[in-house]
């Protein structure tokens, strides 16, 4: 025998003009100097685009990237551009408080035979090395002159290798003729 059907049925809505009414829809697309200017107020104080775009007040990725695409809103692109690079600053000055900050690097561990000795906390520590090395990294994305990697060009008998700074180290100036010899 089957058994009765318990589920809760919505009610029908009656689509009378009266008694209808319209949602407001769902984030804002259109461009307004007030909301392009609390988007570029949040990037500059370090809020990622992905944190701001999830705002209900404020307009997706794809709304935003269109309103940069826009010949119409050229001035709110370069504003934009500005911003990241403040952002940038944002993170560099957020790289040294977090290298400057030792506070959890310690915590009291109990060993098995009941003593509390203080350790350093290796997690703690990879973190802050994660979050900072993450920080360089987008710093250098957002201002490249002024934190990306800077190469230096050695011409030997008209011949030029690039080098990176971090490779100076590992490498003399012998090694770099030999390198361009071959």
């Amino acid at each position: 025998m089957a058994k009765p059907d318990k589920r809760v049925k919505p009610e029908t809505k009656q689509k009378t003009k009266d008694k209808e009414q319209k949602h407001p829809g769902g984030r804002p697309t259109d461009y307004s100097e007030d909301k392009a200017q609390k988007i570029l107020e949040l990037l500059m104080s370090g809020v990622s685009l992905n944190q701001i775009c999830k705002q209900d007040d404020m307009p997706s990725r794809t709304t935003l990237y269109n309103w940069l695409a826009d010949a119409r809103y050229s001035e709110f692109l370069n504003k934009y551009r500005h911003a990241r690079e403040i952002q940038a600053e944002h993170y560099f000055d957020e790289m040294m408080d977090i290298a400057d900050n030792s506070l959890n690097d310690w915590v009291e561990r109990e060993t098995k035979n009941g003593q509390v000795i203080t350790v350093l906390d290796h997690e703690h520590v990879q973190r802050s090395k994660l979050r900072i090395d993450t920080r360089k990294f987008v710093c250098a994305k957002l201002n490249p002159k002024k934190y990306g990697e800077a190469s230096a060009t050695v011409n030997i008998e008209a011949n030029s290798v690039s080098i990176k700074p971090s490779d100076v180290d590992n490498l003399s100036i012998e090694d770099a003729k030999k390198a361009l010899m071959e």
